[in-house]
């Protein structure tokens, strides 16, 4: 299973291509079985085609042995001993530890289907398993969680950026991406424009933005952050203004698809993003 990275132009930043590696070095297939044949059988499918995989024989070992900052997929057995796999799902999703899931079951009656889907799980498959239908929906869920990542990671790092700017440059920041022009906003900050245009030069410097554009881009992005409102809430008390969100304003997403199952963002189920 390959994926492909785009290399941006950033000489001091982790590049696409840098974030597809990182993310290829941490991704795994985690298979939650009871049958040792089934784990056997996942573990060799994916290995052929070079993914990597661990197997665990019940919903409790993978709890107590697995990583907290998973990545990649859980292939699951919805009835097992203990724990069902279903259950381990929501547990994971309580946990803030959500990975695009594949439920196998040898009776997918349509309670089960749907009690899976309302949950978030991603595909549920019938036993005994199609090769290429299994090895589809896992690179399928690799791609949506490396997607997320790679969405989570563009927050972190544009969060990061305006946490650089001063108090003042906030103020400035949030009125430029909001429309504002010179003019107003040193109205409304009752500066001189030549101050402003100081501050919104080193606003573009420290959001490495080279346009206007790129520096809404930037915000929304900033903006889907949890963090983001704590961060810009002196700012919003300081001009007196509610939070106006800028993916509404200025039309565009913040990029977060959903895999087109339930609400979970890319698959993930309640996850911290």
């Amino acid at each position: 299973m390959t994926y492909t990275g785009q290399v941006t132009t950033s000489a001091t930043q982790p590049t696409e291509h840098d974030a597809h590696d990182a993310y290829e070095a941490l991704a795994q297939v985690h298979v939650v079985d009871d049958d040792a044949g089934v784990r056997r059988s996942v573990r060799a499918l994916a290995e052929s085609v070079s993914l990597r995989c661990r197997a665990y024989e019940s919903a409790e070992q993978f709890l107590a042995e697995s990583d907290r900052g998973l990545s990649g997929v859980l292939v699951t057995d919805v009835r097992m001993p203990g724990m069902s796999g279903l259950e381990l799902y929501a547990r994971l999703a309580a946990l803030g530890r959500g990975l695009p899931t594949i439920v196998v079951t040898e009776h997918a009656d349509v309670p089960l289907a749907v009690r899976a889907l309302k949950l978030g799980v991603r595909d549920l498959l019938t036993k005994p398993i199609n090769e290429q239908e299994l090895i589809e929906a896992i690179g399928a869920a690799l791609e949506a969680d490396r997607a997320w990542h790679q969405e989570r990671g563009r927050r972190e790092q544009s969060l990061a950026r305006v946490r650089r700017l001063t108090p003042r440059e906030r103020e400035v920041f949030y009125l430029v991406v909001h429309g504002r022009p010179n003019k107003q906003v040193a109205a409304e900050l009752e500066l001189s424009e030549k101050t402003i245009e100081i501050h919104r030069a080193n606003v573009m410097k420290k959001m490495e933005a080279g346009s206007l554009a790129q520096l809404v881009r930037t915000a929304v992005i900033a903006e889907a952050a949890p963090e983001y409102g704590a961060l810009m809430g002196d700012v919003l008390r300081r001009l007196r203004v509610g939070a106006a969100p800028l993916a509404a304003h200025n039309g565009h997403s913040n990029g977060e698809a959903t895999n087109g199952v339930a609400v979970h963002h890319n698959g993930h189920a309640s996850r911290a993003h």
